[in-house]
């Protein structure tokens, strides 16, 4: 195989793979649940002396 084409390949297998993760992340993890942990960071942050 060319070199050209398996870079090809391994790019569409790369957006394949990091697209699968995205859609897997929106399904699986809940919109409060991500909203809860900014909140919490963002008052760490601040009691830590954060510029937040």
């Amino acid at each position: 195989m060319k070199p050209a084409a398996r870079l090809a390949l391994y790019g569409v297998a790369l957006a394949a793979v990091f697209g699968g993760a995205l859609l897997a992340g929106n399904t699986l993890v809940p919109d409060a649940l991500v909203s809860n942990w900014t909140s919490a960071s963002e008052n760490e942050a601040m009691e830590h002396g954060g510029s937040r």
